[in-house]
């Protein structure tokens, strides 16, 4: 369980920092725009319709400038996030691994130990079942059942005297 919350807030982290750096990234940019339409803006306010296309055409440029840096800073940031989420699983695979393969030897142990406890309260149910007078402490009542088993047709004609002794009719 340690293995995987540290996993897990390692990518967190990593993943924050990816997204922390993107969100610098789209500032900048917004910053940089506002700059340029406002420069453009003030450029374009000039009464004379020559100026006002020569400053556009000459804000075309660094706009196209800027998405392009930006575009590039924008691969950076998820080549570099990609890199930085690999090192992290690498770091944690094995440790991970390890842990998982102690975890399953646990649960195998366990497993087995509770098999040979089914398999013993089994084997002494089909005892119990197989030989259902042995609970009784003395031989002659599983001698006399066993006797009465054997010839059915004497036991009714054997009857107890008082002390123990048989008497045949």
């Amino acid at each position: 369980m340690e293995a995987q919350l540290s996993f897990f807030s390692d990518m967190s982290k990593s993943l924050f920092r990816s997204i922390q750096q993107l969100g610098m990234l789209n500032f900048q940019m917004v910053q940089t725009m506002a700059q340029e339409s406002t420069r453009a803006g003030h450029c374009m306010l000039s009464d004379r319709q020559s100026e006002v296309i020569s400053a556009t055409a000459s804000h075309a440029q660094p706009m196209a400038e800027t998405l392009r840096s930006y575009n590039q800073h924008l691969s950076r940031i998820a080549a570099d996030s990609q890199v930085e989420l690999a090192k992290v699983a690498e770091e944690h695979v094995r440790e991970t691994s390890r842990t998982a393969q102690s975890l399953a030897n646990e649960v195998r142990r366990a497993a087995d130990e509770e098999m040979e406890k089914n398999r013993r309260t089994q084997e002494e149910a089909l005892k119990q079942f197989t030989d259902p007078f042995r609970h009784l402490g003395n031989g002659h009542a599983r001698e006399d059942m066993g006797a009465q088993a054997a010839m059915p047709g004497q036991a009714a004609s054997r009857q107890q005297q008082p002390g123990g002794a048989r008497k045949e009719a």
